[in-house]
């Protein structure tokens, strides 16, 4: 049987993306904490600053938290992927610089797209790198399409 109170620091980030996520949704913590069906206290342990005095949650409890914010267990477990600043080139995977040499794409676009992740992880090969660039400028007329709406909805 797993205590829920044992502490570890082996996911120093998982309580400051929790509240993180919670406060985006504008759920307070007495809400978050009914839906997860967890006490309020254990909840605030978890968001607490103090990485050294944080629980360590169990499987089941990560999956309720991740439910109720709309995101997967991975979103929450997972570390942030590296700023586009801090990305070296050692961090940009092989099948992406493969697919950019292929389709023309910049330094800056490369390094811009080895910070994408999805479900905690990135294409690694470098036909999904192409078709998810290729998807993302196929999808830039929808952005010029909501902007335009917002835009005529500002002069109404």
């Amino acid at each position: 049987m797993v205590d829920d109170h044992v502490s570890d620091d082996g996911l120093p980030w998982l309580g400051d993306r929790i509240r993180s996520l919670r406060i985006d949704r504008d759920i307070p913590l007495t809400e978050l904490a009914r839906r997860a069906k967890i006490s309020r206290s254990y909840l605030y342990e978890l968001e607490r600053e103090d990485s050294d005095q944080r629980p360590v949650p169990t499987a089941v409890v990560l999956y309720r938290l991740a439910r109720e914010l709309g995101v997967s267990v991975a979103d929450l477990v997972e570390p942030e992927p590296p700023r586009v600043a801090d990305l070296r080139d050692k961090d940009i995977p092989h099948g992406l610089l493969e697919a950019a040499g292929e389709l023309g794409l910049s330094r800056s676009d490369v390094r811009h797209l080895a910070s994408i992740r999805f479900r905690g992880q990135q294409p690694q090969s470098a036909g999904r790198w192409k078709l998810l660039i290729q998807q993302l400028e196929l999808s830039l007329p929808l952005d010029t399409q909501a902007q335009e709406r917002a835009r005529r909805g500002d002069e109404q």
